[in-house]
Formats: structure tokens, sequence, C-alpha cells
């Protein structure tokens, strides 16, 4: 018997799902003043069903590429919004790879700012962009100046959380550590991400 979450079933209305990328982008091309001034940031992801679900699933490389369409004008709004509020601001566009379903678009202004620069580990063996697959109308890797991060998830904060489970999976996963604040914190390497900011 199947997962009752199961996100596998065939999918239809290809065109409505194309268009909701569409009302997606045009319900976000104002940045969020609000979300901006009481939380610090704002963001877009690909939140439409089925790609979003409880189990999400990736959506084929022709709808990626629309996505990132999209994201190229929100960047392209958001950017002129943040410069006319006058302070200094983070806008980068994510690029997951293999779990397309967590790319996004983030703004961020004030302490955020730090806060999202140094959230990922980076990742210098992976390539300087993503691949050429996602190039669209009007994404173009070359576009952005581009850092190549590790996609991960937290395993653990500290060594002495890892039970005797956790510590078979470390030796047959890749897993990734970091040291901070005296700790060492443990992630499982989910894939490729790639942190971009429009080249001026």
């Amino acid at each position: 018997m199947p997962y009752p979450f199961s996100n596998r079933k065939r999918i239809r209305g290809w065109i409505r799902l194309a268009d909701k990328i569409n009302y997606l982008k045009n319900a976000h091309l104002e940045i969020n003043r609000e979300l901006l001034g009481k939380y610090g940031r704002d963001y877009v992801k690909l939140a439409i069903s089925p790609w979003s679900n409880l189990t999400p699933r990736n959506p084929p490389f022709w709808y990626r590429r629309l996505f990132l369409d999209a994201l190229v004008e929100i960047y392209e709004n958001w950017d002129r919004q943040l410069k006319e509020i006058g302070s200094k601001y983070y806008l980068k566009i994510w690029v997951f790879d293999p779990r397309f379903h967590r790319t996004q678009i983030v703004a961020a202004i004030g302490e955020r700012i730090s806060y999202y620069e140094n959230l990922f580990l980076v990742n210098e063996k992976l390539q300087n962009k993503p691949p050429s697959e996602y190039n669209s109308n009007y994404f173009k890797t070359g576009m952005f100046q581009w850092q190549s991060c590790f996609d991960t998830e937290t395993l653990a904060e500290k060594e002495d959380e890892l039970d005797k489970k956790s510590v078979e999976f470390c030796k047959t996963r890749s897993v990734l550590t970091e040291q901070k604040d005296g700790d060492t914190i443990y992630f499982v390497n989910k894939g490729n991400l790639w942190v971009g900011e429009r080249i001026k």
C-alpha cells in the first residue's frame, strides 16, 4: 500500500499549472514591506502544488525554466524597490539541484543580511554556476555572480546529540561538519546549491 501522503500521481492540466507561475509572479512583483519591517526579510518559493506538497517533488526542466524567468522579473522589481528604501540589502536567487522545489528568491535588510550571508556551507569543488540546462528566455546563468554551496539539512548541533542510529547514518551518508561556538554541527548533504546575485 503506498504511503498516504505520496506525491507521485500523474500530473494533469499543465497549461493551468504554467499559468500559476504567472499568478505567483504577479502577486510578488511588489516586495512585502510589512514583512521587511517586521522580520527583515521577504522571499518567494515554488509554492505551487504538486511541487510544494507535504512530500515535495521536482517539476520538469521546462517548468523550472518558467519559474526562473519569473524569479528574474521579481528580482529586477525588488532590486529597484530596495534601492528606493535606501539602506543596505541582501537580494539573491537560490537555485537548488537536485531539490529544485526549494529554489527561491530572498531579500533581507538589517541584521538578517548577516544571517543569510553565513547560512550555507561553501562547496569549493562544485562548478561555479548552475548547469546550462537552466538557461531560459530571461534567466541566464551568466547574468549572475554565483557562490557554490552545499544543500544541507541539520542532523545534530552537538556530537552528544547523535544516537546510535544517527552514528550509523553518518557512516553511510555524506555528512558535513562545521565548527560553531565550540560545537560541531552535523549536516546531511542533500545536493548542490548556487546562490546568485545579479551582476551590476
